[in-house]
């Protein structure tokens, strides 16, 4: 309480101000009393209130330096010395962990990956000392590169490498940002491989057989399919392709972001068992048609023999009819027999309408008439292509593109 005269504090319970004497009203001394008695006495903090308070100032203090010690052993900075210490450390397994490899590791797996690196460990093993000179940000902050600053024994000049990373979209511990190490170099990393292969063929990479997972919908076509390997290691690899034709090749082939790899059939690809039927196919064809002529059957007759899908091809009608005007119209010298005595296959092609085209040389031995009573046997070689569709896993000829329709006496 104060004095209403000159502003001094007055005690308590005084009737009088000390410094000027004016009396004190006694409605404000019976204020006052009555406010002390309404005034509750403060209680003391017990003591395990204040041990509460304690552990509770002390969980927000870990937990704020948890965090800080956390965001940092996750970043861009942290992640790029673990990488180095690893490689320094030929810690192959902590270099594998630390990349950016995507969640998909069907052809990036560890075991591929310690066979692709095992040349690459000698490179910077040696290094005795490195400091973290600079990090840049870009992407909006999704990626970062880290400028690293390292000595190699016995070499004290300085040297850099730069290490980028990603952030990836999970997070670490639901809090921290997850930095993963890039490859850059083509030499250790393939990303979205495609792989073209004609429609409805089963494709097979180092004994695993893709799914439709790695099917591009979008880029498939109604005659070819394409699947896309979204990473894969830079090491020689096995293709094995089984197309819709009953064909099966083998192809060796090293990955690469830049090629698509592309069914390219050769004969040499296909396997031994594969010749022989395309063999003995091509031979048993060209012999039944020229006997078909020699009999003087005509196209309707034989047509059934080469019906497929409710249909007879139409190319090999007009080949037929084409074989069996130009032999029957030779009356001077007329084919008494053709025989077909080997077939040596020498290209292989897919068409667009999704048939195959083989194409072969023809060894055959004739018999041909001429002056009545005589006949001449001799032999010759020629190239044709035959064209095939496979229907209901058989080999059904299409088309036969050249047949021998001159037969000489002399030779």
């Amino acid at each position: 309480m104060y004095c209403s005269e000159c502003g001094a504090k007055i005690k308590k319970g005084a009737a009088f101000c000390e410094k000027c004497g004016s009396p004190v009203p006694k409605e404000k001394r019976d204020l006052e009393d009555e406010n002390k008695e309404n005034e509750e006495p403060r209680k003391k903090m017990s003591k395990g209130k204040k041990i509460g308070l304690f552990l509770l100032l002390l969980i927000v203090l870990l937990l704020v330096g948890g965090y800080v010690f956390l965001d940092h052993y996750f970043s861009p900075e942290k992640m790029a010395s673990k990488y180095l210490d690893a490689w320094i450390q030929n810690d192959n397994q902590k270099i594998y962990d630390l990349l950016d490899l995507g969640n998909d590791k069907t052809f990036v797996s560890y075991e591929i990956f310690k066979e692709v690196f095992e040349e690459e460990q000698e490179a910077l093993k040696d290094i005795s000392n490195y400091t973290i000179k600079k990090i840049d940000y870009s992407d909006g902050g999704l990626t970062a590169k880290v400028l690293i600053g390292y000595t190699v024994k016995d070499r004290p000049r300085e040297e850099e490498i730069e290490i980028d990373l990603v952030k990836a979209k999970e997070k670490k511990l639901y809090l921290f940002d997850d930095w993963q190490v890039v490859i850059n170099t083509e030499n250790f990393l393939a990303q979205d491989y495609a792989i073209k292969v004609p429609k409805g063929s089963s494709v097979t990479l180092d004994n695993i057989k893709l799914t439709d997972t790695y099917l591009d919908q979008n880029d498939s076509s109604e005659i070819n399919d394409i699947y896309t390997i979204p990473k894969i290691f830079t090491k020689e690899i096995t293709i094995e392709v089984e197309t819709p034709y009953g064909i099966k090749l083998t192809k060796k082939t090293v990955p690469s972001s830049e090629d698509v790899f592309e069914l390219d059939l050769n004969v040499d690809d296909l396997s031994d068992e594969m010749k022989n039927t395309l063999t003995e196919k091509i031979k048993t064809d060209l012999n039944a048609f020229y006997k078909n002529v020699l009999d003087k059957k005509n196209w309707d007759s034989i047509k059934e023999n080469y019906i497929y899908n409710e249909l007879a091809p139409e190319d090999l009608k007009k080949a037929y009819q084409k074989l069996y005007e130009d032999i029957t119209e030779e009356e001077s010298t007329p084919l008494k027999s053709f025989t077909v005595t080997e077939v040596k296959l020498s290209d292989i092609s897919l068409t667009t309408e999704g048939k195959f085209e083989v194409e072969a040389r023809i060894s055959y031995n004739y018999t041909v008439g001429y002056d009545k009573d005589k006949t001449h046997e001799s032999k010759n070689a020629y190239t044709s292509t035959f064209t095939y569709d496979y229907f209901e896993e058989e080999y059904k000829l299409s088309n036969i593109s050249r047949f021998v329709t001159y037969f000489s006496i002399y030779f």
